[in-house]
Parts: C-alpha cells; structure tokens; sequence
C-alpha cells in the first residue's frame, strides 16, 4: 500500500473540528453518499458513490465500480483521494444555534489511499458485507463468496485518524447532539428577507 502522507487539515473555526471516532461514525451512518476526489491532469476529478465503512483503527471506505473506467485509471496512477460527505437541513428551528440560524449540517472529510480489494481475501468478504448492510441490505454467504470481478470490481479507502474530520455548524459536545434537527422553523421568520 503506499504511504499515506499525514495531513493535519488545519480549520480557521477549530471549535467546530470533531474527531472524535463515536460522532464521526454518527455522521457517517446519516449521509448516504460520499465523494471521491482524485488527481487528474488539468482539473481534480470526483465522483459520488455509495459505502460501506468502519472506523475502529483506521476509517476504511468500501465502494465497487464498474471493471473499467476512467477513475480507476487515475486511481492506478495516484491512489492518493480525498474522501468528503455531509448532511444539511434547512428552514428548521436550530436550538444549538446562538445566531438562531434556521439550518444546520454535519460532514466528514478525509484523505487515505484507495486499493483494489481482491475475490478470495478476507478484505473482499468484509468490503461487501459492510457495504450492503450500510445500505440496509443483507447478503446470504454463497453470494459473499462469489467471484463478480467481471461484472465489477471492489475497492477500499484506508484513511488513517489524524486524516479524518467532522465539522458541524455549531460545536457539538456528545453523540447525542449529531441528529440534525427536524422541527420546521417558523413560516413568518423564514420569510423574513436576510440582511
């Protein structure tokens, strides 16, 4: 695996910085998609797709793709990504909010190095296994066991702690605040021009 090059990802609002393992792994159980971004010639190039994950050591990312594409190409020559997700809910009543903003949002972004997880390996039994029950689906064990490699091919990112960082709007202080809020706000104030 190449080297991971460890990056602090300095934030101007550092109260807002969550690295804790337990609300990241919140925040990453609300959002449904993540984006993939990796190095191209002229421009990044990113890509949304599905997940799995876990987060015990290492937060790992486990997605599959087509057998070909141009991704997995630019993967091959810098498997080097940054990994970004997030949650936003809009015109809600924001308790925590000491401007009584009328939204809020959580999201996660890290760095790590994308590899292919290979048929017959333990990796390939637990990228499809977290991947399906992320999305609330379940595989029966001859399905976990079979060889898909032509019809697509499974990949993990391996995104060390000092990579990975939640942020929220406002500092959240336990796992319990992760929820985004789902009260709607007051039509009359969401009618109010901003200034």
């Amino acid at each position: 695996m190449a080297k991971i090059m460890e990056n602090t990802m300095p934030m101007r609002r550092a109260e807002l910085v969550i690295r804790d393992k337990a609300m990241v792994r919140a925040i990453l159980d609300m959002c449904k998609i993540i984006t993939v971004s990796l190095f191209d010639d002229k421009y990044p190039y990113n890509y949304p797709t599905n997940y799995g994950y876990i987060y015990e050591d290492d937060l790992i990312f486990y997605m599959h793709h087509a057998p070909t594409g141009h991704k997995l190409d630019l993967a091959a020559k810098n498997p080097h990504v940054c990994v970004s997700t997030y949650a936003f809910a809009d015109h809600v009543k924001n308790p925590r909010s000491p401007s009584g903003s009328q939204h809020d949002y959580r999201s996660v972004m890290a760095f790590g190095v994308m590899e292919e997880v290979f048929p017959g390996t333990a990796d390939y039994r637990q990228c499809w296994t977290r991947l399906l029950e992320c999305n609330g689906r379940k595989a029966a064990d001859s399905f976990l066991e079979r060889d898909l490699s032509k019809q697509l091919r499974m990949y993990k990112i391996t995104c060390p702690p000092e990579n990975v960082t939640g942020k929220a709007q406002v500092p959240l202080k336990t796992v319990d605040d992760v929820p985004l809020p789902t009260e709607p706000s007051d039509p009359e104030v969401r009618a109010r021009p901003v200034t």
